[in-house]
């Protein structure tokens, strides 16, 4: 079902979807001349009970080179595959409060993403790939963590998040992340023990549950 709104343009190409199916969704913006997709910067599709993302992208007409921001928090996404590679100047991508297990190697190597928010999904594991080093920002808090992310070592990331997961070590290689200065740890109850090569993080730190 949809709201009696269903896109809105915003002076700076602001697109949001408030609510319904992929099917109906797209059938009225393609209906509507009021909405110019192919000039937003800007996706906002939270909240639209999205299964998937792959075909939902394939019916829009988008210009793939304009867009920068794509929000897909609060759907029901399972799979984060690569469709969204097709977007070569994406810079900031949401895609939490969804039902992530996996996430493609390709997104984690997207040459101009800065900012990546994966938090609050099912996630227990990510590709062991290289980060692209343009991701300085990287949200993974309310997960399934056991363990410390190996493509995370040797990153660029400023700011990790890794707080409300089920961390029960923390790797040393962590000191690889060279620039990283500001780490959540909190409510993280099974990890009893941090390196002692922090160096100057500024770890947040609250490990009850």
């Amino acid at each position: 079902l949809l709201r009696d709104e269903y896109f809105k343009l915003s002076v700076l190409f602001l697109l949001a979807v408030e609510s319904g199916n992929i099917v109906s969704a797209c059938e009225i913006f393609m209906k509507s001349k009021n909405f110019l997709l192919n000039q937003s910067r800007n996706l906002n599709f939270s909240g639209c009970l999205l299964p998937e993302i792959q075909s939902f992208f394939n019916l829009l007409p988008i210009d793939t080179d304009l867009i920068v921001e794509v929000n897909l928090n609060f759907n029901r996404l399972t799979i984060l595959d690569n469709s969204l590679c097709e977007l070569p100047n994406l810079t900031k991508l949401s895609v939490s409060n969804n039902r992530l297990w996996l996430i493609s190697s390709d997104i984690l190597k997207m040459k101009n993403l800065l900012h990546l928010d994966l938090s609050y999904n099912l996630l227990t594991e990510l590709p062991a790939v290289c980060l692209s080093r343009k991701i300085k920002f990287l949200f993974l808090q309310g997960n399934q963590f056991k363990y410390f992310p190996s493509c995370l070592e040797n990153s660029y990331l400023i700011d990790l998040n890794l707080s409300r997961n089920k961390l029960v070590e923390l790797s040393p290689q962590i000191s690889t992340i060279k620039y990283l200065r500001k780490l959540d740890l909190s409510h993280n109850p099974y990890l009893l023990r941090l390196p002692t090569s922090l160096g100057k993080i500024e770890v947040s730190l609250n490990l009850e549950a």
